[in-house]
């Protein structure tokens, strides 16, 4: 008896549902990239054109004085400064499994759908966001896995809601990288994400400004994002140049009011005392106006140089 071969058109259609089957679930950033301001996006980097500049001004020697430089180092809202919630850390054991993590932190996730009255709920391994005027949001936790290699995996956790402005917390976890922070608005309009847990990340009192510093890879940057009910507008981006003599960490210092924050900037790509010292920090004054707009100083005397600011969005009160 001979046997029949499958046609070439049809070995290459089980071939494509095959793929299909795995990737059915696509990842947050393939999935949401068109309805997500992320600041996290290397493309704010490659893509930074130096239109609507800011100019950095002159800070006076008292405005110095009374920044807070010496201040102990502000943790960001990963780390558990500020207003969001986290998971406690009894649901962190070295010897746990990761069934055994997972279901520790939904039981402390629990708390927070029920105080959420029905705006976040959970069936299984789905987060629904219910949003205003369109469909609810469905986040969905997934794993794959190599048949001879590693898994990858993203996984939703529900933070809370902002207590003064109408977004929804959720955190992404990944299967081989650090976190990134989601915030939902309730209205129609974009998301917002942030790998909140390698790029130091900044809420305001008022929970209307968020800003996030990265600096493991140059250029350092600065981003502060506008948490508005229709959705997030990203209003300043800075960046200060690598170059051969010049590779800045960044410090963020904290709120100097509700519109304002200090950080700090320091070269370590070079030796400017000649003595094997690493040249001063350079403290930076980041203020933003009622109509949106936003002002940067520094010291005359700053040695850092190539740091470019721009205006982004349209201003607004």
């Amino acid at each position: 008896m001979r046997r029949r071969c499958l046609p070439v058109w049809a070995l290459f259609l089980v071939l494509g549902l095959l793929v299909t089957a795995h990737t059915v679930t696509a990842r947050f950033d393939e999935a949401h990239r068109a309805d997500t301001v992320s600041v996290s996006d290397w493309r704010w980097k490659d893509g930074f054109v130096l239109t609507q500049p800011v100019a950095i001004g002159h800070l006076l020697v008292a405005q110095q004085e009374a920044l807070p430089t010496d201040s102990p180092i502000i943790v960001g809202l990963f780390e558990g400064g500020g207003a969001l919630a986290r998971p406690p850390e009894l649901c962190q054991h070295d010897t746990w499994s990761a069934q055994r993590t997972r279901q520790c932190i939904r039981r402390w996730e629990a708390n927070l759908l029920q105080g959420s009255k029905g705006q976040v709920a959970r069936q299984g391994a789905t987060l629904s966001v219910k949003r205003t005027g369109i469909p609810a949001l469905a986040l969905r936790d997934w794993q794959t896995c190599a048949r001879h290699g590693e898994c990858d995996s993203e996984e939703f956790t529900y933070l809370g809601a902002l207590a003064r402005v109408p977004y929804e917390a959720v955190e992404l976890s990944y299967g081989h990288d650090s976190p990134s922070l989601i915030l939902v608005p309730v209205a129609k309009g974009p998301l917002f994400s942030v790998h909140y847990g390698s790029e130091p990340t900044f809420l305001n009192a008022s929970q209307t400004l968020i800003v996030n510093v990265e600096d493991m890879n140059g250029p350092a940057s600065v981003i502060a994002t506008a948490l508005q009910s229709e959705g997030p507008v990203v209003e300043l981006q800075c960046l200060a140049a690598r170059t051969a003599d010049q590779a800045l960490s960044v410090q963020f210092k904290g709120w100097v009011g509700d519109r304002t924050f200090a950080l700090l900037l320091q070269n370590k790509g070079s030796d400017a005392n000649g003595v094997g010292q690493s040249p001063p920090a350079v403290p930076f004054l980041f203020e933003r106006t009622a109509e949106g707009l936003w002002q940067v100083s520094r010291p005359d005397d700053a040695r850092t140089s190539r740091v470019e600011c721009r205006q982004w969005g349209s201003p607004r009160r």
